[in-house]
């Protein structure tokens, strides 16, 4: 799914590199999917893991299908797992993903020491933290 939107948002986007991109240090359209594609692509059980070229593969797959394509099948695939999201939606810019990913490993990081020294023992709390981050 991760895959099929980066193609969208590099169909949406263009392929030419953005001279804003350049002062910004905001990547090429469709960087954040393909970096959260790896990152949980990294996560998964050796049997469903998919190599690099295989993701490569699925990504040049997707980059042949037409934009109208692209557009149907991205929303059915977020649609499949009950997170519809209007047609042609883009995942947050790449910064701005990054800096969500380490606030979220830091919380994980804290919210494990604090359970280790037994700070935080219910469920309860431990959602509250994660609530707290927003």
């Amino acid at each position: 799914m991760l895959i099929l939107q980066a193609a969208l948002e590099e169909r949406i986007g263009g392929a030419t590199p953005d001279p804003v991109c350049e002062t910004t240090g905001e990547p090429f359209a469709g960087a954040t999917a393909l970096v959260l594609a790896h990152v949980m692509n990294t996560d998964l059980p050796e049997r469903y893991t998919k190599s690099d070229v295989d993701l490569t593969r699925d990504l040049m797959r997707h980059g042949r299908m037409t934009k109208r394509e692209l557009l149907k099948e991205t929303h059915r695939a977020w649609a499949s797992i009950q997170s519809t999201k209007p047609r042609g939606w883009v995942l947050p810019p790449y910064q701005q993903t990054l800096a969500r990913l380490e606030q979220c490993m830091s919380l994980c990081v804290n919210l494990a020491h604090k359970m280790k020294d037994r700070k935080r023992t219910s469920e309860r709390e431990i959602v509250a933290e994660i609530m707290k981050m927003g």
